[in-house]
């Protein structure tokens, strides 16, 4: 870390709210932290009570510089500083995510030893632990890092005590001599007793939810045994793709880039489904919930070709016999973890690794319960598969695999010869690890940017390319009249209670609509095009609100894609596909991006965090496109080249499944 890029991150993502400079960076010596995800007023509101005490504070938020976040009496206080979170962002995040992952990684080994036989537990439950736990810990650490040795020996105050990253915040104020305060001792000494209970509820809940997704996946099975009969194939596959039935967009890369045209050239083709067997389509910003009764219209347009494809299933037993073994096994394994976990303490201290369980007890115990069953339930049906075909030499294309089924059945198929490829969904910060690390063999990824972000993998990492390829739209002389504003805001996964905390970025998003209009009038259209996750009733409440915008949430993306002469996107995969239309785009970036992979590309000029930034590039841009000027394009030209390569074009899936190719990947590997 640089202390003066460190400085000058912090001085441009820290505003004073009535408007000018009265003290300095360094003078508050209370800082409120409000932890990623957390509402922001409860920070505001913690900050008024030291306020109302004469301190000076500093108040750190996503957001928080945001003019409209701010409560009326915050407008006026001289006395109160409001910074960015993620400005304190300088470091490499991926390097500090992959030494804080090996503390967790082996912890994750000891605390799971001898629960699966010849599979380490940070190999089987490493990404699922980060779903459940320890995401913010990663996420948070180059953050608390930069906090921490920025301000050193001040007070700290964390506003959400049950924030999983708290201890990990303490142990860190405490080695800069800083002071945070916390109390633990009730919670530590009633640890055991909530373990049991929780434990206790945890195992009837899974066994009551084992059984019931085996009943609900009797049609399922049924329609596998019969396509298993009626089969005409005596070996075999060579190549198989692993899809959810019931969530097509989940599939759509491997739908369209390796399972269509394999079938398009009269290639046989194996089919392992996952995950869930249930009937009807998961709903995309609920994905517990399931419409209608159709089978497997996960699956899209292979489903017509169904009969022509081996398929099989890695979710659970075929038979009453085999529940029954799930659920023995499933019962062992989780009262063991239980009784580890009632028997260590509630605060783990492991090399760089820190938490406490006891702040947030059921996502520990969800883990070793609901968790257990399902990865128990998928190693049975997975080796029930083996003793059916032989996957030796075989290509299995995941479409997702990050949780502890899907590295169960990665690391079992492997062990059986196959060579396994995770062809990742999207593109962008996710891939920095964490939650989405899988056990593939192989991983394939959209960009070179996303390919050097997590070059440190040990394992061959492959640019394949993006489904859907978008076309560039049609040249035109007319003046440019279409905006297409693009968000992922209120996604379905950022969800606390009911609150949605990245809204406050939609809203500032949506304001660039109104600074628009205020200096080009009544000219331009404006679509606007939420992610298909997004909760729906939070954007009908946003969209309520803004006059003369349309609301795109059914047309495909290339649709809205060739309307539009430009587009302002958030940082989503959609930002990058939408380069491909030839269009300008205009990215929201947050303080953090340099050191993430979303915007890698992008020139700074085609990048804002405030919309009061977006504007005069912007009309820069747009003036532009008014006198016709052929070099319009260029920077988008220049982003394609660094994401693609030379020829400015996502590559080929078919390039990596053709014979040879993977072989010599692990020659060089070597």
């Amino acid at each position: 870390m640089t202390s003066i890029s460190l400085n000058e991150q912090i001085k441009r993502f820290t505003v004073f709210p009535p408007g000018g400079s009265v003290y300095s960076l360094d003078d508050p010596k209370n800082l409120v932290i409000v932890p990623r995800k957390c509402d922001l007023q409860r920070g505001f509101n913690y900050a008024k009570r030291l306020l109302n005490k004469g301190l000076f504070v500093r108040l750190i938020g996503d957001g928080v510089t945001f003019e409209h976040a701010w409560p009326d009496w915050a407008k006026r206080e001289k006395k109160l500083l409001l910074t960015e979170l993620s400005a304190y962002n300088v470091l490499d995040t991926s390097e500090v995510m992959a030494t804080l992952a090996v503390d967790i990684e082996s912890w994750l080994d000891r605390f799971f030893k001898g629960m699966f036989e010849g599979l380490s537990g940070n190999k089987v439950f490493y990404a699922q632990a980060c779903q459940r736990l320890f995401q913010p810990i990663l996420e948070s650490q180059a953050i608390l890092r930069g906090i921490v040795e920025k301000h050193g020996a001040v007070d700290y105050y964390c506003v959400d005590m049950h924030w999983p990253a708290f201890l990990q915040l303490k142990v860190l104020v405490s080695k800069h001599g800083g002071r945070i305060k916390s109390s633990d001792f009730l919670r530590h000494a009633v640890w055991p007793f909530v373990v049991s209970v929780l434990g206790m509820c945890g195992l009837f809940f899974s066994i009551f939810s084992q059984t019931n997704n085996f009943l609900k996946s009797k049609r399922s099975r049924a329609e596998i045994q019969k396509l298993r009969q009626n089969s005409s194939h005596t070996h075999t596959p060579l190549l198989w793709v692993a899809l959810v039935p019931t969530w097509f967009r989940a599939n759509t890369h491997v739908l369209q880039c390796v399972a269509l045209p394999q079938l398009s050239k009269n290639k046989e083709l194996g089919v392992l489904l996952l995950n869930d067997l249930n009937v009807g389509q998961r709903l995309e910003n609920d994905l517990e919930q399931h419409i209608g009764k159709e089978l497997w219209p996960g699956l899209g347009e292979l489903r017509s070709c169904i009969e022509n494809c081996v398929i099989e299933q890695a979710v659970t037993a075929t038979s009453l016999k085999g529940l029954f073994s799930i659920l023995v096994s499933s019962i062992s394994r989780s009262a063991r973890l239980i009784i580890r976990l009632i028997m260590m303490p509630a605060r783990i201290d492991y090399k760089e690794f820190h938490v406490d369980f006891s702040r947030n007890p059921l996502s520990i115990v969800k883990l070793i319960t609901q968790d257990v069953f399902r990865t128990t339930a998928s190693e049975y049906a997975t080796r029930e598969l083996l003793t059916k075909h032989s996957f030796s030499g075989r290509v299995v294309v995941f479409c997702g695999s990050n949780s502890a089924t899907g590295s169960m059945i990665n690391l079992l198929l492997q062990s059986a010869g196959s060579t396994t490829l995770e062809y990742l969904h999207g593109t962008g910060d996710f891939i920095l690890g964490g939650w989405a690390q899988d056990r593939s063999s192989v991983c394939c990824v959209w960009t070179l940017a996303d390919s050097t972000n997590i070059s440190s993998c040990d394992r061959p990492i492959v640019v394949a390319g993006m489904p859907g390829i978008i076309k560039p739209r049609l040249k035109s002389s007319r003046a440019p009249k279409n905006i297409l504003i693009l968000s992922n805001a209120v996604h379905r996964d950022s969800r606390v209670g009911n609150r949605f905390p990245y809204a406050i970025f939609q809203d500032e998003l949506l304001k660039s609509i109104k600074l628009i209009r205020k200096d080009f009038g009544d000219r331009f259209i404006f679509r606007w095009r939420p992610h298909p996750a997004d909760d729906r009733k939070a954007i009908e409440r946003t969209f309520k609100d803004l006059e003369c915008v349309d609301l795109s949430i059914e047309k495909p993306l290339e649709e809205d894609l060739l309307w539009s002469d430009l587009v302002i996107s958030s940082g989503s995969s959609a930002a990058r596909q939408a380069l491909l239309a030839d269009v300008p785009v205009f990215v929201q970036a947050l303080p953090y991006a340099p050191n993430f992979p979303i915007v890698d590309g992008f020139a700074p000029s085609r990048c804002f965090f405030w919309s009061s930034e977006l504007i005069d590039n912007l009309a820069s841009c747009i003036g532009a496109m008014d006198r016709g000027d052929s070099n319009v394009l260029d920077l988008e030209k220049q982003t394609r080249i660094k994401l693609f390569g030379f020829t400015g074009k996502p590559s080929d899936m078919d390039e990596i499944l053709k014979d040879g190719f993977l072989e010599s990947l692990f020659q060089v590997q070597r």
